[in-house]
């Protein structure tokens, strides 16, 4: 499951590091700031690449809808047999995609997967589960205290802000594996472990590399995932036994409007005569495929990036809450941390792989991420009682 979804079904409060202000930023953030309005939808409510096994566990909290189906219903669109399964997005001509429907569940894999009592795992075993659960450079600047002890804010580009946001549409199995023992908060290590250790034999190899390297689905992969090396699924073709022009105007619930009869008056005649209203092209199938929600019309700098680029600057505190960089915020987190300026320096900092990484990890374990990241170690003060004796 993504990890946006994760937070979005806890309510915001999922206790995931500081995930819940990373979520709340991209919700206050105004879709201006998003290379397209889907972008924001993408990180807000994040699809699943494993949804069509998911919705078959007996249990599954997740409510997303990956088979809806979104097409520009402009029949004379150049751009042809072109979908989408997010909200929002924009075709090549321009215009927003219109829902159509739902799209048939026709994978025959899936559907026989169903037929051995598990999803993941073979068959109807039985467990033990115990209590803990075991089965690019970036550059930036810091204001901080001159004593080390604590970072305000740091102030970044586009780019910085990518890697955050882009952390939403992440599986949680792909940064369990990327960061491998650093996740120590938790049991989610453990669940991992035992999938790769211990539950050897107890499901099919194409379900266990699902859930230890899960994908994401087709073009949620950002900077964020290219730095946890994780993969993106490819786009869906889904083929409609209709007309494109007239899947457009009836979608999935009338394919059938190619091939239906009608009454026609016919006043040369001055009768009804019955005839099969056919489409002019005999062709009464398509195959469409899926549209980038990325791209804003046919232009689009970097497919990779949610947000846009451009000079506009951002205030990322220590909790990793992300706002426009403006003078009076930067004034007022100041006051809030009850600093004088004298009291505060300024640091440019070009952040390495690592250091991204470890800041993907602390986003998930400490609400002083930045801190964490980029400041040295707090030294451990000494018992002076147990020196005594």
């Amino acid at each position: 499951m993504p990890l946006g979804t994760i937070v979005r079904l806890l309510g915001k409060q999922s206790q995931m590091g500081y995930l819940d202000e990373v979520y709340n930023s991209v919700e206050d953030l105004s879709s201006d700031y998003f290379q397209t309005k889907a972008c924001k939808a993408m990180l807000l409510k994040p699809l699943n690449a494993a949804s069509s096994h998911c919705h078959r566990l007996k249990i599954n909290i997740d409510d997303t809808k990956p088979r809806e189906v979104y097409v520009c219903k402009d029949t004379s669109c150049y751009a042809h047999c072109a979908f989408s399964s997010v909200p929002d997005t924009l075709c090549k001509c321009g215009k927003v995609m219109e829902y159509a429907g739902d799209r048939p569940e026709n994978d025959a894999k899936t559907a026989a997967a169903g037929s051995d009592n598990g999803v993941f795992v073979i068959g109807s075993q039985k467990f033990i589960t115990t209590d803990d659960l075991q089965i690019g450079n970036v550059k930036i600047k810091v204001l901080q205290t001159r004593i080390n002890s604590a970072v305000l804010y740091a102030e970044v580009g586009h780019d910085f802000v990518d890697l955050v946001f882009g952390l939403l549409s992440v599986p949680l199995g792909c940064v369990t594996k990327a960061l491998s023992q650093r996740l120590s908060k938790g049991c989610i290590d453990n669940l991992y472990r035992s999938i790769a250790g211990s539950a050897e034999g107890c499901m099919g190899p194409d379900y266990k590399r699902m859930l230890l390297a899960p994908e994401l689905a087709p073009f949620f992969g950002s900077g964020a995932s290219q730095i946890l090396e994780a993969a993106e699924s490819a786009p869906k073709k889904i083929k409609v036994d209709s007309r494109f022009s007239c899947f457009k105007i009836g979608g999935f619930s009338n394919l059938g409007r190619c091939r239906e009869q009608a009454y026609r008056y016919n006043s040369s005649y001055g009768c009804n005569r019955h005839e099969f209203t056919y489409c002019q092209n005999t062709t009464k199938t398509a195959e469409i495929c899926e549209l980038d929600p990325k791209l804003h019309g046919v232009q689009n700098s970097n497919c990779d990036a949610y947000v846009k680029q451009g000079p506009q600057s951002f205030m990322v505190t220590d909790d990793l809450h992300v706002r426009p960089l403006t003078l009076d915020s930067s004034l007022r987190v100041v006051s809030e941390g009850k600093v004088q300026m004298k009291d505060l320096v300024e640091k440019e900092v070009a952040l390495t792989k690592l250091q991204i990484m470890e800041l993907q990890r602390a986003a998930l374990m400490t609400c002083e991420a930045l801190s964490s990241v980029l400041l040295p170690p707090k030294k451990k003060k000494k018992n002076l009682k147990h020196l005594m004796y």
